[in-house]
């Protein structure tokens, strides 16, 4: 968060409350993105954002039509960063059963560092994926990497004959599950240490895996 209003400062001309030309809008999401953590999106404002870069609070509109279209561009960005931290995870990660491994630790971790953002960007307040076609685009992103691994998975041998896209569903479903207790309720007891909650989303993962094996 330092590093983002630092950025944000520097942006700004000295002596001025102007931007160089496209600096604004990532100063703005910037800002944002900070707000965002502190009270959630259902207070975030864009004359908030404004006051915070230091521009007039016309100066959103130039590049953010309405609070929806920040709440838009911020759920995009929070899914690319999100579908970053998994393919760092999974990177060189070739066994099936370890990728999803894998991606299940990089859902959780992202979740407990980012807990606004994943509300942003699956809760109530969630923009419709149908309402931007950047949105969609970073949504589909992230949902591939786990829709890929659990389609390699079920492509090994063992493994019982199942629909995809259930078994995806499947997956995402105990990952996300896990996410969302992790950051809307106390960790219980020993959960505060992230080794142990990687154990936790290894053994849950495992568990869901060895249902898609062939009996």
């Amino acid at each position: 968060m330092a590093d983002r209003s630092h950025n944000a400062q520097s942006a700004k001309s000295p002596g001025s409350d102007a931007y160089h030309h496209g600096d604004l809008r990532n100063a703005l999401l910037a800002a944002a993105g900070d707000l965002l953590e502190e009270v959630g999106p259902e207070r975030l404002s864009l004359r908030e954002v404004a006051r915070r870069c230091g521009v007039s609070q016309t100066a959103p509109y130039r590049h953010f039509d309405t609070r929806h279209a920040l709440l838009v561009a911020l759920a995009a960005d929070a899914f690319r960063a999100f579908a970053g931290r998994m393919k760092s995870e999974a990177e060189g990660v070739d066994d099936p059963p370890a990728r999803l491994r894998a991606l299940g630790r990089a859902y959780l971790a992202f979740a407990i560092a980012n807990p606004a953002k994943l509300r942003l960007m699956f809760g109530p307040q969630s923009p419709s994926k149908d309402s931007s076609a950047e949105l969609q685009e970073a949504a589909r992103e992230a949902f591939a990497l786990i829709h890929d691994a659990t389609e390699a998975r079920l492509a090994q041998p063992g493994t019982r004959k199942m629909d995809l896209e259930q078994a995806t569903l499947g997956a995402w479903a105990i990952v996300h599950g896990l996410a969302s207790l992790a950051i809307d309720m106390p960790l219980p007891p020993g959960l505060e240490d992230e080794a142990r909650r990687s154990e936790l989303a290894d053994t849950l993962m495992d568990i869901y895996q060895r249902g898609l094996d062939a009996t």
